[in-house]
């Protein structure tokens, strides 16, 4: 609500009007038109009372019109019999009808004058306001009681101070600030509720203020002196920026239009006020933004061209510069396409898009743009021609700039050089199919190979051939040597191999269509063309005589021939991964007949890959299951002849097969991760039975179980976590656990293979090397492991009755792990001569089918309950030992053997 002092008046000049009107006074009857007070009157009053331009009536005590005049009759459209009596309230509308009867029943009883206001509806249905007055007849002449009253016809008058309010109003309520100031003394005269609420004045404050006393930038003079333009009348307006300062001090951005108007005949200001404080925020925040965005487009990596819808360029940053050679102002203004582009990739790509898009495209700048008007994607490489001629590739993205209705107003192309991205990608492409040693194709490049070379072959009848090459002895260089010495052998086979697939034998029908090295020392050639399958025969038999010539590495000759596996196609192949697996399978065939032998894969081997593959799948089932079990094999002491361990070793009782040879499910298992899960039984397993033996065999326990180890445990960081869990769980002291490591298991990484064995001595774990001398460790690298126990294989003592060489050697070695503290086991002994030799090198404890054969638990539970554990190496052992086998034999039934 406004306050009092605050009321809106269209004339702010005359605050006292009501409503913000100036008042209009109602015309006023003479006094004696009212009273009559003498009867000679009546005939000239009368008279006059029909000249007068407002109705006049008269009514009698029970309020009905007696007379009205001329005035009246045209107010109302009523006859003057028709205003006589109550017939005037036919005429009071019907809205204001029960309003009207109220007041004039109140008044009347109470013998008061009385004013009011109501609408009539005249005959001719027009509405009109009408103002009554009246007064009781007081004088002698009437005696009953009743009124004289005026009407005034006020419609118009009304109308106009409606009109009037709502002007009012409308700049009362403005968005805007609206002031008025006096031409000559400058004091506000009216200011709108927006304007008094942001500066926090009353009216009556503002009423004593010109504007010099809100503007903090102004003085007097000045401020005469800015609106002198408007009094001279050489400007019918002024727009100009300033600011306003509030009661509270605080100053706020305006925009002022000032223009000169006449308010009740006095020339006045009108001010029309805007604050801008907000938008000058934006619009410093805009240019802001602005600025940093060209010192984006200035600084970008990135090359940035920006055109008009059309495509003429607009605008062109330095990055773009130096990626085209051409500056800003040679290009600006230019059509992008004829420029730097290549006029050959231009046609080309807008065929493409037409078919792909299914639109009608012609060459020209509409084929960069297409994609971005449909709304799909746009980044696509480019060809750039520089100003110089020359080429580079880009990758260009292409936005479009928009209005704020969505209109397209230009384009902005981004352009990143990826010329050395695509050089490099080139290179990492031909890394992912070439190998990095030998540049020659991978095993990627190989199956590619090898599919093109299966359709090939059907398609023109031909035959292929796929060799499968593995190196002998190269492991032994590799290790001996360094991988330095076995990286350069690998580059001379691979060498030889070119060199023999590049002969042109004038004979031959077929070519080598590809060389790939598959990893490590293994290689594959691929014939194409074969007249019959010999002919890869042939061919292999050429390269075992290549391979036969001695390697010159530095001052070094070595010499490593190849086994070779050979698959004949097509026959059934579809894939080329069923082709290498197969000539894999001969390759292994090849080295199981002896080295630099070539084998081709038949059915057998198919064969022997199906049986492969069905054991690897139930040999998954069978974990957990009392398809497996472990056998036992005693390790004796021939100092006391007692039983001192027993060796655990996996079996395998399949229920359609029978008894599966470890020798074949366990090299299965190896080249999987189900190793994994097999040696994690077979250590939970075998020590569970160790601490049962404890319990239930007492004196006659084994002291300790030999548990073996594959490589990829051996491998696996978690392993010492994973023994001392099994320790824990089953309750078996760690000095009652031996882990049996091979040579391989440790051939690789030396170091790593001496961290592991220490973390698990730390357990109290006693460890073995298992096998030792089947492969390349040497006497010399058993210090380096903290290894208890050699166990020397069964190679080593196979002639030890008949080779002095051998029984030196294994002499030299009982004294060497002595003197390191470490313990001997022979294995494999089979024969009293083995036996007799080894005792007489000072061999302590022995292993093998001598003895007795691995046997299942329960076998092995009666042997030792019923004291079979003889003292075969005490005084005079040597005189009964012949009938060592024939006890042994006695005491172990057959089955178990």
């Amino acid at each position: 609500m406004i306050q009092n002092d605050e009321a809106i008046h269209s004339d702010p000049t005359d605050p006292e009007g009501p409503h913000g009107t100036a008042a209009s006074a109602p015309l006023t009857v003479p006094n004696s038109l009212l009273t009559l007070d003498e009867p000679s009157c009546r005939t000239q009053l009368h008279s006059i009372a029909e000249f007068v331009p407002i109705g006049i009536f008269k009514c009698d005590a029970s309020g009905a019109n007696v007379y009205t005049n001329h005035a009246w009759q045209q107010i109302s459209g009523m006859t003057s019999q028709q205003t006589l009596g109550s017939g005037w309230l036919e005429c009071i509308h019907p809205e204001d009808l029960s309003k009207v009867m109220d007041q004039w029943n109140r008044y009347f009883l109470a013998g008061s004058e009385y004013q009011m206001e109501f609408r009539i509806r005249r005959p001719d249905g027009e509405i009109r306001h009408l103002s009554a007055r009246a007064r009781p007849v007081t004088t002698d002449q009437f005696h009953d009681g009743g009124y004289i009253g005026y009407i005034e016809d006020v419609t118009e008058r009304r109308a106009l101070e409606l009109e009037r309010n709502e002007h009012s109003v409308i700049l009362e309520r403005s968005l805007n600030e609206i002031f008025i100031f006096d031409a000559e003394t400058l004091l506000f005269q009216f200011v709108n509720e927006g304007a008094r609420r942001n500066l926090g004045y009353a009216m009556s404050e503002l009423r004593q203020m010109t504007p010099v006393d809100i503007k903090p930038t102004f003085d007097l003079l000045d401020f005469e002196k800015s609106i002198e333009p408007l009094r001279n009348k050489t400007k019918d307006f002024l727009v100009f920026q300033t600011v306003h300062r509030r009661a509270n001090g605080t100053d706020y951005d305006v925009e002022v239009r000032l223009q000169m108007s006449m308010m009740a005949d006095r020339p006045v200001f009108l001010a029309i006020i805007m604050d801008i404080t907000e938008r000058l925020a934006k619009e410093a925040e805009a240019a802001k933004a602005n600025a940093l965005q060209r010192a984006i487009f200035d600084s970008a990596a990135y090359a940035i061209i920006a055109t008009t819808p059309s495509g003429t360029i607009t605008n062109f940053n330095p990055a773009a510069e130096r990626l085209l050679g051409y500056t800003s102002e040679e290009l600006v203004d230019q059509h992008t396409p004829a420029i730097f582009h290549l006029e050959s990739e231009v046609a080309a790509r807008a065929k493409t898009f037409s078919n792909d898009l299914q639109i009608d495209l012609e060459p020209g700048f509409d084929v960069f743009v297409c994609k971005t008007n449909l709304g799909l994607p746009n980044e696509l490489e480019w060809t750039y021609v520089r100003k110089d001629g020359s080429h580079v590739l880009v990758m260009l993205g292409v936005t479009a700039l928009r209005d704020n209705n969505g209109e397209i107003t230009g384009y902005l192309g981004i352009a990143k050089d990826i010329t050395r991205q695509k050089h490099y990608e080139e290179k990492l492409a031909a890394a992912a199919v070439t190998d990095s040693l030998t540049g020659l194709p991978n095993r990627v490049l190989l199956l590619d190979h090898l599919r093109g070379a299966i359709i090939r072959s059907k398609k023109r009848g031909t035959k292929f051939s796929c060799l499968f090459l593995d190196f002998d002895r190269f492991k032994s260089v590799n290790d001996s040597w360094g991988h330095d010495v076995g990286d350069e052998l690998l580059r001379q086979i691979a060498d030889r191999l070119r060199t023999e697939g590049e002969v042109n034998d004038p004979a031959a029908s077929y070519y080598v269509s590809v060389i790939a090295r598959l990893g490590g020392d293994e290689f594959v050639v691929v014939l194409e063309d074969l007249d019959q399958a010999e002919d890869s025969a042939t061919f292999a038999e050429k390269l075992q005589q290549r391979f036969a010539e001695p390697y010159q590495l530095g001052a070094q000759q070595f010499f490593s021939t190849a086994s070779i596996g050979i698959v004949n196609g097509p026959s059934t192949y579809d894939r080329g991964e069923d082709i290498l697996r197969d000539a894999d399978t001969a390759m292994y065939e090849a080295k199981r007949a002896g080295r630099a032998q070539h084998v081709i894969f038949d059915d057998k081997m198919h064969t022997q890959v199906h049986r492969r593959m069905q054991l690897e799948n139930e040999l998954r089932d069978a974990i957990g299951t009392d398809q497996l079990s472990l056998h036992y094999q005693p390790i004796v002491s021939l100092v006391t002849g007692e039983i001192t361990a027993v060796e655990a070793l996996l079996r395998w009782q399949h229920p359609k097969f029978g008894s599966i040879s470890p020798a074949e499910f366990i090299p299965i298992a190896q080249e999987s991760d189900m190793i994994l899960r097999l040696g994690e039984w077979v250590l939970s397993t075998g020590c569970q039975q160790c601490a049962d033996w404890q319990k239930t065999l007492g004196s006659v326990a084994p002291r300790q179980i030999n548990i073996n180890l594959a490589r990829k445990q051996f491998e696996d960081p978690n392993l010492p976590n994973d023994i001392s869990s099994v320790l824990r769980k089953t309750g078996l002291p760690a000095e009652f656990l031996q882990l049996e490591v091979t040579e391989e298991s440790f051939a690789l990484n030396v170091n790593e293979a001496a961290r592991t064995m220490r973390s698990i001595r730390e357990l109290g774990v006693t460890l073995a090397i298992d096998d030792f001398g089947s492969g390349t460790a040497s006497f010399a690298a058993l210090n380096q492991f903290p290894v208890d126990v050699l166990k020397v294989d069964r190679s080593l003592i196979d002639n030890i009755e008949d080779s002095t060489g051998e029984a030196a050697l294994l002499h030299g070695l009982v004294v060497m792990v002595r003197n390191l503290g470490i313990k001997l086991v022979a294995e494999g002994v089979e024969t009293f001569e083995q036996l007799k030799a080894l005792q007489e090198l000072g061999c302590e404890s022995m292993q093998g089918y001598y003895f007795a054969r691995p046997m299942p638990v329960e076998n092995l539970e009666h042997f030792l309950k019923t004291n079979m554990g003889l003292q075969a190496c005490t005084t005079g052992a040597m005189a009964f030992a012949n009938g060592w086998a024939q006890k042994m034999t006695y005491m172990v039934p057959f089955s178990s053997m």
